[in-house]
């Protein structure tokens, strides 16, 4: 059976943008997850919890921009904006890498806070 090669892009198309569909809602609900354990008290919390209950501003700081830019990220891929609205687009676009650019910064700055210090992992043990 031969499949022309519109009906190839059109399959490869759907599948691309079921994975990325899927990709946001597993990051989003991951930083729901996080914003709520924001919420909840350190002795309930599990042990990456703690960590982002112990510095609330930098995972706050880190996690919005991050939700935003995984939420609207996907618009840039849409080739109607892309044609009819290019102002648009070259603007959610600057907007978005600011976004992924604060995000990415928090992100280091996470994980060096987030480390359990040597002393306290050797005491651990």
């Amino acid at each position: 059976m031969v499949v022309s090669r519109a009906k190839t892009m059109k399959i490869a198309s759907t599948l691309g943008w079921i994975a990325i569909v899927l990709a946001v809602l597993l990051m989003l609900f991951s930083g729901a997850n996080r914003l709520g354990s924001l919420t909840q008290d350190a002795a309930t919390a599990d042990a990456l919890g703690v960590r982002y209950i112990e510095h609330p501003w930098v995972s706050l700081f880190h996690i919005v921009p991050g939700v935003l830019f995984l939420t609207f990220a996907p618009l840039q891929f849409v080739a109607r904006i892309r044609r009819r609205r290019i102002s648009i687009h070259r603007g959610s676009g600057r907007v978005l890498a600011t976004l992924a650019a604060i995000s990415a910064v928090l992100a280091l700055v996470v994980n060096f806070l987030f480390l359990p210090s040597a002393a306290s992992a050797h005491s651990q043990q």
